[in-house]
């Protein structure tokens, strides 16, 4: 597997444009089939419907692992399936994955804050420890005021700091202006929504996560109304 996650890593750049591509384009079908969606946005004071600041759609990898770059950049429906917009068939290749290794949730996150993709589309692992890391980035950044992980399968950076008067999340040497106000509860709402996905999905027990998310919440609001 780090195998092929370097061959990805290293096949140039107009492979890796191609991907984002990819991505964009998948983003974009589904921000126009959930643009009535009571999940893409929410209404404020006002009565006025407002944009989620974060975004998620994991994608499940249909084989065991990617061998041939070209052909996954160009036929990326052979290699990934969404687990929200086609939760029957992600849900029956992760049971079956998880017949032959311990975990099934092999894919890819993609993440957007405000319309900006913070994952990059050659950064493919297990996306349940993708999620991982990043609600245990939130509780060290609430309890430090800065935040470091490391993706479950490659030694990628995440981080959440404070550089001046700038909050920055960081993927690899990827970085990206966030505000903590919108960037947290957006992260842990997209977490709740995969784990509780799993659940219902795939039939694992994750309130352990959801009790995690649920409690990183209330800190976040403490912290808050505490100012």
């Amino acid at each position: 597997m780090k195998q092929n996650r370097s061959k990805l890593k290293t096949s140039g750049a107009s492979n890796r444009i191609k991907l984002e591509a990819t991505w964009n384009n998948a983003k974009h079908q589904r921000s126009s089939a959930e643009a009535e969606s009571p999940n893409s946005a929410h209404v404020t004071n006002q009565g006025e419907m407002k944009e989620q600041a974060v975004q998620s759609e994991p994608y499940i990898l249909v084989p065991h692992t990617v061998t041939d770059l070209d052909d996954f950049v160009a036929h990326p429906e052979n290699y990934l399936v969404s687990m929200f917009q086609e939760p029957g068939r992600a849900a029956g290749i992760w049971r079956d994955r998880l017949n032959r290794n311990p975990y099934g949730s092999e894919g890819f996150l993609s993440l957007s804050y405000h319309g900006t993709e913070l994952i990059s589309a050659e950064l493919w692992d297990e996306v349940t420890g993708i999620w991982f890391e990043l609600i245990e980035l939130v509780e060290e950044y609430l309890l430090k005021g800065s935040a470091e992980r490391l993706f479950p399968g490659q030694p990628v950076p995440l981080r959440l700091e404070v550089k001046g008067r700038s909050t920055l999340f960081t993927v690899n040497q990827q970085k990206n202006r966030v505000d903590p106000s919108d960037f947290i509860p957006g992260i842990l709402d997209e977490a709740h929504r995969y784990f509780t996905w799993v659940e219902e999905n795939i039939g694992t027990g994750e309130g352990q996560a959801l009790q995690a998310i649920n409690s990183l919440r209330n800190q976040f609001l403490e912290r808050v109304h505490s100012r």
